[in-house]
């Protein structure tokens, strides 16, 4: 599959609100004190600064304004407004792609790098497409409809070109053992899963590591999370996801701690190798009472 265009608005959101974050803290002004001047309430401007909702052109105008930013600066930022308020490249899926999770594929386009740990699922970024219809199929009943199940599905596998463009995402997936012998979309589907994961392991960006059932008791114990990182200056950014929304964790503390978790994983997973070595022998037990 081509790789979708990279032009990300997500990311000219997110160096936008930095900027204007930047702006303010210049100005001596604490988000209570901006407020009035901006007719905003502390809440607006707060998630403008977080890039959580794209700013209009006329909003950074008038604080520009408070902050006296003029001239070439502020063409610049309004200039970056306007860009990010474009469609993604996403938005050919139309909606197959649920509004919560828009938000998560703009940063997932941004990141540098991402490790994710998965409980009872191979990660989206490793899966295949019928693995993937599998899962999204039974979260839609029972008002999924078919195109829009094909629709996520295939949207899953254009994300995935970012394990595999030109400068590509370097990404590092911690599996519980359990993901790899729950049989989702039966044996057939599960084993061109299996095989996938195992070719995807051998690719230079990618690690993949099984957390064993000897492990134990571990500081993630029933916690699924991803953390993305960005080219440098940006901070990491957690992201858990529910049946119903997604969750960011952005607070410098609390990322540490999952930061902590993660490595805490790779030490007592099992090693790369031997996580592969596991997975060929689950799918020639597959392939033998197949």
């Amino acid at each position: 599959m081509a790789a979708p265009p990279r032009g990300n608005p997500t990311a000219r959101r997110r160096q936008l609100a930095r900027e204007l974050r930047r702006l303010r803290e210049q100005a001596q002004l604490t988000l209570e004190a901006a407020s009035p001047l901006l007719n905003f309430s502390p809440a607006k401007l707060s998630k403008l600064e977080r890039a959580q909702h794209a700013a209009h052109p006329n909003d950074v105008t008038v604080m520009l304004q408070a902050y006296n930013v003029s001239g070439e600066r502020a063409d610049s930022l309004i200039a970056l407004a306007k860009e990010g308020r474009q469609k993604g490249w996403w938005e050919i899926y139309g909606d197959a792609v649920i509004d919560w999770f828009e938000a998560y594929i703009g940063l997932e386009s941004d990141a540098t790098s991402i490790h994710a740990y998965e409980i009872d699922l191979v990660p989206g970024l490793l899966q295949t497409q019928d693995y993937a219809r599998s899962v999204i199929q039974v979260w839609e009943k029972p008002t999924g409809e078919d195109d829009v199940v094909n629709r996520r599905a295939r949207l899953r596998t254009a994300r995935q070109t970012r394990l595999t463009e030109e400068e590509p995402l370097e990404f590092h997936a911690v599996i519980g053992q359990a993901a790899l012998h729950q049989l989702i979309g039966g044996p057939a589907v599960m084993l061109a899963q299996l095989e996938s994961l195992i070719a995807s392991a051998e690719l230079a960006n990618v690690t993949v590591q099984v957390l064993p059932f000897s492990a134990g008791a571990h500081s993630s114990l029933g916690t699924a999370y991803s953390i993305l990182r960005f080219p440098e200056g940006e901070d990491d950014v957690v992201y858990l996801e529910t049946l119903c929304r997604g969750l960011y964790v952005e607070a410098r503390d609390d990322v540490a701690r999952y930061n902590s978790s993660f490595a805490d994983l790779r030490s007592t997973a099992l090693s790369p190798a031997d996580s592969v070595e596991l997975m060929r022998k689950l799918a020639a037990e597959l392939t033998a009472h197949s």
